[in-house]
């Protein structure tokens, strides 16, 4: 939103628009403003509230998560310091106490009436966590690191504020301490295929000149780069079969109801390669009787990457990893030997810096055929 409100005019002014109300009542005690979206074009919230009216009208009471508008990818630059300890002199720094509190009472009292003081306490207050629904705006991020940056810190000092601010500090002796209140940003999970098709779509938004195109494969569909990608269903096993009951069952995502499981099968063009990912579908995990948590995780089965040494092999070698992966079930590095090119299976990593679910997956996919970020970052 911060972008937004810098480069983007209509954010720009939905945030003036905010300001101006204020500053042309002030000092009213209280302001009832109008607020407006800080981007055009659909979006969807996620709130919790309670209902009213008989159950006919929702109150919205906290939001709980937004969609992203799209746009161009925005760069954030992150700066890293490197301190050196603080001299003397007359051009040093001041050096402030600092403490943090780590007993948070239940019952915070805070304040917009004063600014915290230089060298008070200061507490970390997480909130409920927010979350991005849908599809995030792709951010790069650019880490550059300053060094020997004075340390003002100075040694950390009991405090004993019982009102705290959010402000920057200004003054000292009012007994105001800091407060920092943010809300860690969590990903929604569209499920395992999905997110591993966003994931695609995000990186090639990110690195357009690196990544020309993502589309998804069916017999029925050819290749295609709509948004919502078609599975290839597995066939199911013959009566007249000679396999196991289990290798027979596998081929079904839902045992009762007989549907068969899928395959993702994508096409990506980056740099100068023409690469292919397949990923089967899960079953969802099994719960317990009482609904409570997880009975068993379903089994966590590899990706398989490939290229080929053809292109019109394509169809071929596809029918035969459709066929084959049925009775191995589902392990595909029994298969990767058989292709016609270069063919390896990879893991699904989880980093707390990805930027979308299945990012590391896909980057990870990425590396068996000898491509990094950094590689799409050149381009």
């Amino acid at each position: 939103m911060l972008a937004h409100m810098l480069y983007d005019p209509y954010a720009e002014q939905a945030a003036r628009r905010i300001y101006s109300q204020i500053e042309a009542r002030f000092p009213e005690d209280r302001i009832l403003f109008e607020v407006t979206p800080w981007f055009q074009g659909s979006g969807e919230l996620s709130v919790s509230g309670v209902p009213i009216d008989g159950g006919n009208t929702f109150l919205g009471l906290q939001i709980l998560g937004c969609t992203q508008p799209d746009g161009a990818t925005i760069h954030r630059e992150r700066e890293k310091s490197t301190t050196a300890p603080a001299t003397d002199g007359d051009d040093a720094p001041t050096q402030f106490p600092y403490h943090q509190l780590q007993d948070i009472p239940d019952v915070i009292d805070l304040t917009d009436d004063d600014e915290p003081d230089h060298g008070s306490s200061w507490l970390d207050l997480p909130e409920d966590e927010f979350v991005i629904l849908g599809k995030p705006r792709a951010v790069l991020d650019k880490r550059y690191t300053r060094k020997n940056v004075p340390d003002t810190r100075g040694v950390p000092v009991p405090g004993d504020e019982t009102i705290f601010s959010t402000g920057e500090p200004y003054g000292s002796g009012k007994g105001v301490g800091q407060a920092s209140i943010h809300a860690p940003i969590t990903l929604e999970s569209q499920g395992f295929l999905r997110d591993t098709w966003n994931a695609l779509l995000y990186l090639q938004s990110a690195y357009p000149t690196a990544i020309h195109s993502v589309s998804w494969f069916t017999f029925e569909d050819g290749f295609s780069t709509s948004p919502d990608p078609r599975l290839i269903s597995l066939e199911p096993f013959g009566i007249d079969d000679d396999v196991e009951t289990s290798v027979a069952n596998w081929v079904y995502i839902d045992t009762q109801t007989k549907a068969p499981r899928g395959m993702l099968v994508i096409r990506v063009h980056l740099l100068d390669q023409t690469l292919y990912l397949m990923e089967l579908q899960r079953r969802p995990p099994k719960p317990r009787a009482d609904g409570s948590e997880e009975a068993s995780k379903p089994p966590s089965y590899k990706g398989l990457v490939f290229t080929l040494s053809h292109q019109g092999s394509f169809e071929h070698w596809l029918r035969q990893v459709l066929s084959n992966v049925r009775h191995v079930q589902g392990v595909v590095q029994k298969l990767a030997g058989h292709c016609p090119g270069v063919a390896d299976t990879f893991k699904h990593p989880k980093t707390k810096n990805e930027n979308v679910p299945c990012e590391a997956s896909v980057l990870n996919a990425f590396s068996k055929v000898g491509i990094t970020r950094g590689d799409l970052a050149m381009y």
